[in-house]
């Protein structure tokens, strides 16, 4: 875990190997989630922060759950309490639960600067989309 967690501080989530199916998963709830607060265009730099540390957050408690699920037990039976790793990944689950508290719990719309101007927009896609192999009756 700490190895991960090294790289992914050092270079961002650059680190992660984005060929695999949990990298791209990651990336696609980063997508989502900067979509779901209105799109990377609206958001103020502390929000930007929060949509990493979600993601990273998020990160490390899927290593650890991951790694959590293959053990044999999650209580070590010398000491007679659960792994000390178990403890690590709750607070990490805490704290991911705390930064997506701060960006909101519901989905924002996008501002839509002008009504006008979005139905303008709106029909130049439309001509677009019929001009492109459908004209001329061919």
């Amino acid at each position: 875990m700490n190895a991960i967690k090294a790289k992914v501080k050092l270079y961002g989530l650059t680190a992660v190997d984005h060929r695999t199916l949990a990298a791209r998963g990651l990336l696609a709830f980063r997508e989502e989630l900067t979509r779901d607060l209105g799109g990377a265009e609206t958001l103020s730099a502390q929000e930007k922060t929060l949509v990493e540390m979600v993601t990273r957050t998020r990160l490390y408690v899927e290593h650890l759950d991951a790694w959590l699920m293959a053990q044999r037990s999650l209580i070590n039976g010398r000491r007679r309490c659960v792994l000390p790793v178990l403890r690590e990944r709750t607070q990490l689950a805490d704290a991911l639960a705390r930064y997506l508290g701060q960006l909101g719990m519901k989905r924002r719309e996008k501002d839509v600067p002008d009504l006008a101007r979005a139905i303008q927009l709106a029909q130049r896609q439309v001509e677009a989309g019929q001009g492109d192999g459908h004209g001329g009756g061919h």
